[in-house]
């Protein structure tokens, strides 16, 4: 799940280590491949092994070693230290050994001052940040000594134990390429008889070498001199497209929801101090600020004889608002539990949770208001959703937003989201989506839902622009913003709310509260609460001289707009490798020129009209009655994903864009 981390720590740790056999240095350097093999590398992978022994019990040992060759200075800070989650209840991580073998030979150990093994909610702690302690998650971390251009770094970790979550439960996925070249890999996995796993590749031919015995079968991938994946913008994650082998004892999806759904069973019922919140947030809607800043927006204070202040007559979807605001900006993202839920109470106590403490959070306290909520598990990274025709592995699952039903359509909100939560529009990451929502319901008691979708006509931008030329100055820019959809998370400016008359004085009634996040609300009774944000912007543009005795300039797109120039170096070179991934957007853009007493333009420019399967870019410019010129630009993106062989398809209407962005205005004495 999300995980917030701060490792700028300065602790002391104890080293574990087994009585392993190490290859001796002079014989890995006697071995080192020619380095200018590897000219654009920054490391190399020498050894990447990893070996799985699943037991007939449920029982395991997972091995992971690691020899890095650092073949310049910008390869060291990445491959210098590590770490490693785990689960201290049911299981260990030791670190076998880790050094730094030098190029003349010598070899420095790690130091155990080097080495952390904590409490995660220990190490937050230390940091001042809030975190539930009730949890045994550990961190394993180390810290290589010495570490410098032309050193190896070399270490083995082991974790044994067994799955809390899941009895029996192993998952993990083997990476065969990624972001360094690799001279030699390895993967083995021992399965006992009598125990399950399922090995599936992902992207490549590899095939294993088989080997039973009366007590287990063992198999083993191996692969040389892989090369470094391309990193190109723009594309996948590189757990969606990297070449793997995927491995996990799970047989069926229900197993893996079955068992968040009995973390979450315990986690998700209202306590009094929840159901006292409620009240609370609901009748006053008291919300940001309740832990930090209690003095911006205090409980009214009240005796055992004194009247409880009236309950405001608000509407349930401005209560639902109110509670997201809470939990979303009140509650600290924090924490990194995989196979924790904290009880509601104790998220609100502590202030703090990751993300599946703070939906439990969400869900109970919707259930004070009569509202009920799902807990949903997604994957939030770029390219990747949960597909179930692959294998069910938790490594599918990265992230857990909130459910709601009503009537037939489902909302999902992320109370991980901060500043930038909506009632109707999710962050860009959780959207075109799928999600498991895991409901109460006996005969179906986890269904796959699509999140909210991007169209153009919730993810757009459209601006207005009024541009005052003048000969000898730079051109006055004003421009006037409407957005929706993903723009409103990059807008820095601040922003007006559209609102209708009816809704103002219940708005200014609200604003009398201080609530941050009352953009939230629309007003109408609905769950559908997102207003188009507004803004402007005031900038400069710089005009030149011609020889016409006149000026010329260039006429951009506004903030907070992206720009010809960033979309057409999104696509990277050419030819492409990967998808590119994108979504449907509108961007219209409009200005209204002034022309200059006593001047003319030169030369009108000519329109643009570029249209293929995945969008379209159109410009044009004309002169109205009053004498001023009407600029429009409007780009309109259909697409989701975009397959290599389609990219000289997007690079032509985003070529388009930035040539027109490019045209140069004249104007003359006339």
């Amino acid at each position: 799940m999300k995980r917030f981390l701060v490792l700028g720590f300065l602790l002391l740790g104890v080293l574990s280590s087994l009585a392993l056999a190490q290859e001796p240095a002079a014989s890995i350097l006697a071995n080192l491949p020619a380095a200018d093999k590897y000219p654009n590398a920054n490391a190399l992978y020498l050894e990447k092994n990893e070996e799985i022994t699943i037991n007939a019990d449920g029982t395991f040992t997972q091995s992971l070693h690691k020899r890095i060759w650092i073949l310049t200075p910008d390869g060291v800070d990445p491959n210098s230290a590590f770490y490693q989650y785990y689960d201290s209840r049911t299981g260990s991580l030791h670190l076998d050994y880790a050094r730094t073998i030098h190029p003349d030979g010598t070899v420095t150990n790690i130091f155990p001052f080097s080495t952390v093994d904590a409490f995660v909610s220990q190490l937050l702690e230390s940091q001042g940040m809030p975190t539930v302690p009730d949890t045994e998650d550990k961190i394993l971390y180390f810290q290589l000594p010495a570490v410098e251009e032309g050193t190896i770094v070399d270490w083995r970790m082991t974790t044994c134990g067994r799955d809390p979550l899941i009895p029996g439960e192993v998952s993990d996925v083997f990476y065969l390429s990624g972001t360094i070249p690799t001279k030699s890999e390895s993967l083995t996995v021992k399965v006992a008889h009598g125990a399950h796993v399922s090995l599936d590749v992902v992207g490549s031919d590899i095939k294993p070498v088989v080997q039973t015995t009366s007590q287990a079968t063992t198999y083993t991938f191996t692969a040389t001199d892989v090369p470094a994946m391309a990193d190109e913008p723009s594309m996948p994650a590189l757990s969606v497209v990297a070449p793997r082998v995927v491995i996990t004892t799970l047989t069926h999806w229900d197993q893996l929801a079955n068992a968040y759904q009995n973390m979450f069973a315990t986690a998700i019922t209202p306590d009094p101090s929840i159901t006292e919140m409620v009240q609370t947030i609901s009748c006053h809607l008291i919300t940001r600020g309740y832990f930090d800043q209690p003095e911006i927006k205090p409980i009214p204070e009240t005796t055992e004889n004194s009247p409880q202040p009236p309950c405001e007559d608000f509407t349930l979807p401005e209560k639902v608002a109110a509670l997201y605001d809470f939990v979303s900006t009140d509650i600290d993202n924090s924490g990194t539990a995989r196979y924790f839920i904290p009880p509601a109470e104790m998220t609100l106590s502590h202030h703090a949770g990751d993300c599946k403490g703070k939906a439990a959070l969400l869900i109970a306290m919707l259930k004070v208001l009569g509202v009920t909520a799902y807990p949903a598990l997604i994957n939030t990274e770029s390219g990747a959703d949960i597909d179930l025709s692959l294998p069910p592995t938790l490594a599918a699952i990265n992230h857990v937003i909130v459910a709601m039903k009503q009537d037939d359509t489902w909302r999902f909100l992320d109370p991980t989201a901060g500043d930038n939560h909506f009632l109707d529009y999710l962050p860009p990451p959780d959207r075109d989506k799928h999600a498991i929502v895991l409901m109460e319901e006996k005969d179906r008691p986890w269904a796959l839902v699509p999140t909210d979708v991007t169209t153009t006509k919730n993810n757009r931008v459209q601006s207005t622009m009024d541009v005052y030329p003048s000969p000898g100055r730079d051109c006055i820019v004003q421009a006037y913003i409407t957005a929706e959809g993903k723009t409103v998370y990059s807008l820095n400016s601040d922003f007006s709310i559209g609102k209708d008359d009816q809704a103002e004085s219940k708005y200014e009634k609200l604003m009398s509260y201080d609530i941050r996040g009352v953009h939230n609300l629309n007003f109408e009774p609905s769950f559908s609460t997102m207003p188009e944000v507004k803004t402007t912007a005031s900038f400069s543009v710089p005009s030149h001289e011609n020889s016409q005795g006149g000026f010329s300039f260039m006429l951009p797109y506004p903030p907070p707009c992206p720009t010809p120039t960033q979309l057409f170096a999104s696509l990277g070179e050419e030819p492409r490798i990967y998808p590119y991934i994108t979504s449907p957007e509108r961007i219209s853009v409009s200005a209204r020129v002034s022309v200059p007493r006593g001047m003319k333009i030169v030369r009108l420019p000519i329109n643009i009209d570029v249209q293929n399967e995945l969008g379209h870019f159109t410009s044009s410019y004309n002169m109205d009655e009053t004498g001023h010129l009407l600029i429009a630009r409007t780009l309109v993106m259909d697409v989701h994903e975009v397959a290599p062989s389609k990219v000289s398809l997007l690079r032509r209407i985003f070529l388009a864009m930035y040539n027109d962005e490019h045209t140069v205005l004249m104007f003359a004495a006339k």
